[in-house]
């Protein structure tokens, strides 16, 4: 049976004012929309960077021959950009599994959506063709792929099993293999004749007698984490790579991506097709260590992830022209010394500055926000990048006067001396890191 079309309006036109009716309703938020990156040339058509959703966003598939595209999420919400039409979601309504991933029916009038239990939502003139719904499965589905008629669908689940529906062939499948990485999609070639099965490193598996086997993006030298498949259109396909790359197969050549291979968001989704190549990407998502006597070492360790992804694209220059950040004297140097409060010997990351709560705290050098974080050890924290791989972490903060992305001039404040996380009293907890790795600070800001 169809599914209910229901609830959630198109964003095309409309994303800021879904924005303020999430507000104004009370809806508890999760995270923020993900950004979409065109890649080579290809045509930006909105996204849901800022916008609080109430569930994150798993797939992005574009409109049949272009103009637009469309996103899901894992409660079933749809965003309809650019020509793309809204046909309907279930946003709103219970799933017992989450949505995976959708796919576009060949007018681009209507599409589908499918649950991790293979339960099937069609909506527009998408048919309703059968669906895994109540059937026990053995490991969950992980993506489907339309028919070129529009008559049926493949699902595939994450152990290479697919499952056919409509005017859809079974051709075979991977169900029976002992996969060494998990399958994540499928993509059917041109004339329905067979398809092709993507695991996560790239491994390419085909079924049917018209989809041939031109190669697979597995590269023994470095770990490549696969997020997308698509056809070039002439028996060929095309592979996306967590790293913004762009692998082609087959007749269709595609000249290398112009993504940056570095970047400081995380590529969630792609859609691959002869029009154009999307990705959508989120932010690095840090985690926050807990109460614990290891909780320093590890909000350091977490600094570093976030500068690693802040900093990815940058080569280690000059270190700039400090200032003191704050006035007073210098109470605990860099180096191993006793916590103390824990008792045990640890490194002492950078050094401590001795000034009342409240003292105002300047910015070492010119530099970026791009981290702001209360954390279990340090505090409430500042972290900024002044480029070059060179960092500045201020720790312990009573208040902060920055957020992430803002730019601090050289003696801008950024906050006030506090005695936030653990700590005997109000100081400055002070650390540079050049490269990631924490160095003495002292001799660079004369203290």
């Amino acid at each position: 049976m169809r599914a209910p079309q229901a609830s959630r309006s198109p964003i095309s036109v409309l994303a800021l004012i879904f924005a303020v009716v999430l507000a104004v309703a009370g809806v508890a938020t999760a995270a923020d929309g993900p950004k979409v990156e065109p890649l080579d040339g290809s045509q930006h058509y909105g996204d849901l960077d800022g916008i609080e959703l109430v569930d994150e966003v798993v797939a992005i598939a574009e409109l049949p021959g272009g103009g637009g595209y469309w996103m899901a999420a894992s409660d079933g919400g749809v965003f309809a950009f650019g020509d793309a039409p809204f046909k309907g979601s279930i946003g709103g309504v219970v799933l017992d599994e989450p949505v995976v991933g959708m796919a576009p029916t060949a007018s681009g009038e209507g599409y589908w959506l499918v649950a991790t239990d293979g339960g099937v939502f069609a909506f527009g003139d998408a048919g309703f063709y059968g669906s895994m719904g109540g059937i026990a499965l053995t490991e969950p589905v992980v993506g489907m792929a339309p028919t070129p008629d529009g008559r049926g669908y493949w699902l595939v689940a994450s152990d290479g099993g697919v499952f056919s529906f409509g005017s859809a062939a079974f051709h075979g499948s991977a169900g029976a293999i002992d996969l060494d990485e998990p399958i994540i999609g499928m993509a059917a070639s041109p004339d329905g004749g067979g398809y092709w099965l993507l695991a996560s490193d790239g491994g390419i598996f085909t079924f049917g007698p018209t989809a041939e086997f031109h190669g697979s993006a597995v590269d023994p030298a470095r770990s490549l984490d696969a997020i997308s498949i698509g056809t070039d259109g002439s028996g060929g396909y095309w592979v996306v790579s967590a790293d913004s790359q762009v692998h082609s197969f087959g007749p269709v050549q595609r000249t290398p991506s112009a993504a940056a291979v570095c970047r400081s968001e995380s590529v969630i989704g792609a859609s691959v097709s002869t029009s154009g190549v999307w990705l959508l990407t989120v932010p690095i998502d840090v985690p926050l260590p807990g109460y614990t006597s290891s909780a320093t070492a590890i909000d350091g360790a977490s600094i570093a992830e976030q500068l690693a992804f802040a900093q990815a694209c940058d080569q280690v220059g000059e270190l700039p022209d400090f200032v003191k950040p704050v006035a007073g004297p210098l109470s605990s140097r860099f180096g191993i010394r006793t916590h103390p409060i824990w008792g045990i010997p640890i490194l002492h990351a950078g050094a401590d500055i001795a000034a009342a709560g409240g003292t105002p705290i300047v910015a070492a050098a010119d530099g970026t926000v791009v981290a702001v974080d209360s954390r279990s050890a340090y505090g409430n924290t500042v972290v900024l990048d002044h480029g070059g791989r060179v960092a500045t972490i201020y720790a312990h903060l009573s208040s902060v006067a920055v957020e992430v992305g803002q730019q601090l001039s050289s003696g801008e404040q950024l906050g006030s001396v506090g005695s936030t996380g653990f700590v005997t009293g109000a100081h400055l907890h002070l650390e540079l890191r050049v490269d990631g790795e924490p160095i003495d600070p002292a001799p660079h800001m004369g203290l």
